[in-house]
């Protein structure tokens, strides 16, 4: 062969593989760019899809949205809050009763009526009360009562009198309130081998505070039967109250 030819033929191969590699290096470029690019889009479509997933369950999570409220929504943090008080809340209304305290008191009374006079008119009256707390060992009220009245007729009584009340509070000073009262009593009916007697009694109360004077009525109503050949006896008694303004 002759050597021009064949140094012509060895450059000529040597450009063709030279050609080649540039092509194959360029394919495998061109796929790897499609290659990322189909990775791309896959990885893309994936999070999408996720997100789809995740919207629901978002959706759930975030409570308190309302109809035509906008974008105003309580974060899940707000309602974890909101639950927590409430079940705070619950707790302590169900613990109240269980927090309530006893209290056995002790109330006494003494009291006494009748005539002072010959002619039997002219009447005298008088009750005292002392009434205990924290179990009958501290003493929490007292009242002083004393009165005069005039027999009207064996049916009925005319009273008037005074009342002091003392009220000891464990903090601070005592309240102290004083009374003025008129009341009338007579005789109601007879029944069951007893008898019924009312009393019906205006009071006007003054409190050493100051304020208004407040008004009030009690009507009182008791049953009494004596057991025969015995100094014994049955009582039954209600007393209702009932205030006729508001003090301040």
């Amino acid at each position: 062969m002759n050597p021009r030819c064949a140094k012509s033929a060895s450059s000529f191969s040597g450009g063709s593989a030279v050609a080649a590699a540039a092509f194959a290096a360029r394919v495998a470029s061109d796929a790897g760019a499609a290659a990322k690019a189909a990775t791309g889009a896959s990885a893309a479509r994936m999070t999408s899809d996720i997100a789809l997933m995740q919207e629901p369950f978002q959706k759930v999570a975030v409570e308190g949205r309302r109809p035509g409220a906008g974008s105003e929504r309580l974060e899940p943090s707000a309602v974890k809050r909101k639950r927590l008080r409430s079940a705070a809340l619950a707790v302590m209304l169900f613990a109240s009763p269980a927090a309530a305290e006893s209290d056995a008191q002790l109330w006494t009374a003494l009291s006494a009526n009748g005539p002072a006079g010959g002619s039997g008119r002219f009447l005298l009256w008088f009750d005292g009360h002392a009434r205990f707390r924290d179990d009958a060992s501290d003493l929490g009220v007292t009242i002083l009562r004393p009165g005069f009245g005039w027999k009207v007729s064996d049916d009925l009584s005319l009273w008037a009198g005074y009342a002091r009340v003392v009220a000891r509070r464990e903090t601070g000073p005592d309240f102290e309130e004083h009374r003025l009262w008129q009341q009338a009593t007579y005789p109601v009916a007879s029944i069951l081998g007893g008898r019924i007697t009312g009393r019906t009694r205006l009071e006007q109360r003054f409190a050493d505070s100051g304020g208004e004077t407040g008004h009030r009525l009690r009507q009182f109503i008791r049953y009494d039967r004596r057991f025969a050949d015995t100094p014994y006896s049955a009582i039954a008694w209600h007393e209702a109250f009932i205030g006729l303004n508001a003090t301040t």
